[in-house]
């Protein structure tokens, strides 16, 4: 989802800062994957 987001709205911006940006989404979705997984291994 975040990947979406940030690629989305970066249409008109340089080709680096939109790698970062997906670069930054996958980090995002990363963690939100690993919290997910801690708060069902603690349930």
């Amino acid at each position: 989802m975040w990947l979406g987001v940030v690629t989305y709205t970066a249409e008109a911006t340089a080709l680096w800062m939109r790698v970062a940006e997906a670069v930054f989404g996958l980090l995002l979705t990363g963690w939100a994957v690993r919290k997910a997984a801690l708060m069902f291994s603690k349930a």
